[in-house]
């Protein structure tokens, strides 16, 4: 178990389900392009990482985790999990198929949000709902440009941790891709009768929050035009089901409403 679990399985908050899965593109940012305020819009669990891990939570238990019959945490593999889930949605006739790497994509939405606060001279993460947050990463940093690696000297943990950065030409959003092993947020079964605590390598889709940048400024700030059905019945509100998004830039978004 890591250092801090606990705590931050205390006071971990939820996300909604989307199921648009992108790779992002080749493209290694410079440093005076990811020192600002950034907002993640969705997140991308890796589930080809073999050290992708899910802790099941039992709150009737004083530590707040599932144990088995030896006093062991009961874990599955992140791949495991988003298995499941697809397997499960797809068993509802009532949704559209979905593939495992699509369950492995969530959004943050409404009150949730994930915040990268990057400056010349401090790496700042956090995670809350509504005015709480809680911090995730915080320390100075290293950026390796010919890798795209940044590595923190995370003060919470006392300990370093990598993400490396890219820009998704076709999303046009920035991207951190946290390889520690380590998602600061919980995930609950399709039936919603267990919760996981998940420690994973994470692509971190954001868009920009405030001020201006290198790529808010050359690229047009992407807004919603029209909603589709699956069968590419125009919308006049969002159905449950898939839903395909396009934007004022000419891309377009897959999101699963429940």
């Amino acid at each position: 178990m890591k250092k801090g679990l606990l705590h931050r399985f205390l006071m971990v908050t939820s996300v909604l389900f989307s199921c648009s899965f992108t790779h992002a593109a080749d493209v290694i940012p410079t440093a005076d392009i990811f020192q600002n305020s950034w907002l993640t819009t969705h997140t991308v669990l890796d589930i080809e990482n073999p050290n992708g891990v899910c802790y099941l939570l039992d709150y009737n238990n004083p530590d707040g985790f599932a144990h088995d019959e030896d006093g062991n945490y009961i874990t599955i593999s992140v791949r495991e999990y988003c298995e499941q889930f697809a397997n499960d949605w797809n068993a509802d006739p009532a949704n559209e198929k979905i593939t495992t790497e699509e369950a492995a994509d969530r959004s943050v939405a409404g009150l949730n949000f994930v915040r990268f606060n990057v400056t010349q001279d401090n790496f700042l993460m956090t995670y809350g709902y509504d005015t709480f947050s809680v911090t995730l990463v915080d320390g100075s940093y290293k950026y390796d440009f010919e890798k795209g690696v940044i590595t923190v000297d995370d003060n919470v943990e006392n300990t370093q941790k990598d993400f490396t950065l890219t820009f998704d030409e076709e999303s046009k959003e920035l991207v951190f891709f946290n390889f520690t092993e380590w998602y600061p947020l919980s995930l609950m079964s399709y039936d919603k009768t267990k919760d996981y605590y998940v420690f994973a390598p994470t692509y971190y889709y954001c868009n920009v929050e405030g001020g201006e940048t290198s790529i808010k400024a050359n690229n047009v700030e992407k807004l919603e035009v029209g909603r589709y059905s699956a069968t590419g019945v125009k919308l006049t509100a969002q159905q449950k089901g898939i839903n395909i998004i396009k934007m004022n830039d000419g891309s377009t978004r897959k999101v699963l409403v429940r």
